[in-house]
């Protein structure tokens, strides 16, 4: 097991990752001499069939809006993100407004994630906000609806098109027509993730030859929803791309293709899919073969939404994790780190258990990871030093504590990618992984 005991300052790189010319399983490890490394020694590959570079229909690299600097509305979990990895995104955040009632207006943006300083301040919805930028990054609106009515969102992309905003929102726009027009009347683009064009993909993947993947592929799962399996996906692509490696990657959320992921496959809060579930797992083989097709990564990075199994078989049929079974069986994921919970509590343990041994065995993935939340349950007031509402934040080293715990309970490493220091762990335990595994 990794040692804990002493949280370090984050180097700027491991051995591993410094020492030039070795492998990771078909991958260069070289920084500078990458490009020559893999023209003098390259890795065989599987032909694959010649499948253009398609994410979805509305989030194609090439067709997102030529945002530069953008406003965000609101301030959910989704968008913090955004600020947390601001510096993968093509655009400059100047400004994140939210509602009213959330205790967030007026603070820095870091201040609530529990980050530094980002110099991005949450504000009240206003018009000013939205002169200061040239795009709307528009996040799910349906609880605002709910409480304020229908109205608010279409007020809100009349705002937008009479300030010449391009707009990327997280949900279907195709209710509000007319105001659609206008914006392409002016040149703006309005685009949301959307699979509703993909049937031409899905008809020619579930035709052609399944491929193998000759390139490492990894996935990050969870016990349940809101651990940070999207910061942990975040987290390593920064990581990998800083290290030099080409990577793909396909996304679950609505907004991956703002941080350039190659798919995206939008199966969490409010997915409606256009396709049944028995037909996921070859359009999903599709689209994993595309990205080697047309990128040869040197690691595929993909993750899931919420739970993997089911925590009772009797529930409901939507509740039975079903999304995420099809997605384990279609990603054929060579390794998986599993974001659990700082709960060492007798009941979530024998779950976590439970999905461990779940994705080994269904998944043929080694679990070679955990990645823990460093938030917990809030049972003080809500706004007191590092809470937030109903959780609040651990410091490193009671992250640092508690992963000691979980890792005598799980014999798995356990780091905590929210610190620096514990996404570098992690990361380098990837590396050490594969390294491992190509020799």
């Amino acid at each position: 097991m990794p040692d804990h005991s002493a949280p370090a300052e984050e180097s700027s790189g491991s051995s591993e990752t410094q020492s030039v010319a070795k492998r990771l399983g078909g991958g260069s490890l070289a920084s500078s001499r990458r490009a020559k490394s893999r023209q003098e020694n390259p890795a065989p590959r599987a032909k694959l069939p010649q499948t253009p570079r398609l994410i979805s229909a509305a989030t194609l690299a090439g067709q997102l809006p030529p945002i530069s600097q953008a406003v965000l509305y609101p301030f959910s979990k989704e968008m913090h993100s955004l600020v947390r990895f601001r510096s993968l995104l093509p655009f400059k955040i100047i400004e994140v407004m939210d509602v009213l009632g959330h205790g967030q207006i007026g603070v820095d943006a870091g201040e609530f994630l529990n980050i530094e300083q980002t110099g991005i301040k949450v504000t009240s919805k206003n018009t000013n906000s939205l002169q200061k930028g040239d795009g709307l990054i528009l996040g799910h609106m349906d609880k605002l609806v709910q409480l304020r009515g229908p109205d608010i969102v279409g007020r809100l992309l009349t705002d937008a098109l009479l300030h010449n905003l391009h707009i990327f929102s997280f949900d279907s726009l195709e209710s509000y027509p007319s105001l659609l027009a206008d914006a392409q009347k002016k040149g703006l683009k309005w685009v949301w993730p959307s699979l509703a064009h993909d049937q031409a993909i899905l008809e020619e993947a579930n035709t052609v030859k399944d491929f193998p993947v000759n390139v490492p592929v990894l996935g990050v799962f969870g016990t349940r929803s809101q651990q940070g399996k999207f910061t942990v996906q975040m987290e390593l692509r920064r990581r990998f791309l800083e290290a030099g490696y080409t990577v793909g990657q396909l996304g679950t959320e609505p907004h991956s293709a703002l941080f350039g992921c190659d798919a995206v496959f939008p199966m969490g809060y409010g997915a409606r899919l256009p396709f049944d579930w028995v037909k996921l797992i070859p359009y999903l083989r599709h689209q994993i073969q595309a990205i080697c097709q047309y990128k040869t990564p040197e690691i595929i990075i993909l993750g899931s939404q919420s739970g993997t199994i089911p925590r009772d078989p009797h529930l409901q049929s939507n509740c039975l994790c079903l999304n995420t079974l099809h997605f384990l069986f279609a990603t054929r994921c060579d390794a998986v780190i599993l974001c659990i919970e700082p709960n060492l509590d007798g009941e979530e343990v024998e779950y976590t258990k439970h999905t461990m041994h779940a994705i080994e065995y269904l998944g043929k993935a080694s679990v070679i990871a955990l990645a823990c939340s460093n938030k917990v349950k809030n049972d003080g007031p809500a706004n007191g030093a590092g809470r937030r509402g109903g959780f609040r934040f651990l410091d490193e080293a009671e992250s640092f504590s508690i992963c000691q715990q979980l890792e005598a309970v799980y014999g798995k490493p356990v780091h905590c990618p929210a610190f620096p220091e514990g996404g570098r762990r992690l990361y380098d335990h990837v590396i050490e992984f594969f390294q491992k595994r190509s020799v």
